[in-house]
C-alpha cells in the first residue's frame, strides 16, 4: 500500500474492508482505514461501498457507513467532507458537491 501511495496520481477506495475484516465494527475496520489514510492522506481516499458483498459480514449498509463515519471523522470535518464527497466528485469530474453529506 504505502509503494503505491507514493505515486501521486493513485488514490484509494476505501471499500471492502469488512470482506477482510469479516466484521463492521468500529474496531474491526480502524486499522484498515487508518492504514490507508495514513499512506494516502484524507485528501487521496474516498469511500466506497462492496455491497451488496459487505452484506456478508454487515447487518446494513448504514451499520457500515456508521462504522467507517466513527473512524474517519476522528480525522476532522474537512477530511471527513473530503473523503465522502470531495474527492469522488474532484477524481470522477462530477462538479460541486453539497457541502453537507447525508449521514
Amino acid at each position: 500500500m504505502s509503494r503505491l501511495a507514493e505515486l501521486p496520481n493513485v488514490t484509494c477506495k476505501l471499500s471492502g474492508v469488512s470482506m477482510f475484516a469479516h466484521d463492521c465494527s468500529i474496531d474491526s475496520v480502524r486499522p484498515w482505514l487508518e492504514d490507508c489514510l495514513g499512506a494516502f492522506g484524507p485528501d487521496r481516499c474516498m469511500f466506497g461501498s462492496n455491497y451488496p458483498m459487505d452484506a456478508a459480514w454487515s447487518p446494513s449498509l448504514q451499520d457500515l457507513l456508521d462504522s467507517y463515519r466513527a473512524v474517519i471523522d476522528e480525522a476532522g470535518e474537512a477530511a471527513s467532507r473530503d473523503i465522502f464527497a470531495s474527492n469522488a466528485a474532484r477524481l470522477y469530474n462530477l462538479g460541486q458537491v453539497a457541502s453537507e453529506q447525508p449521514r
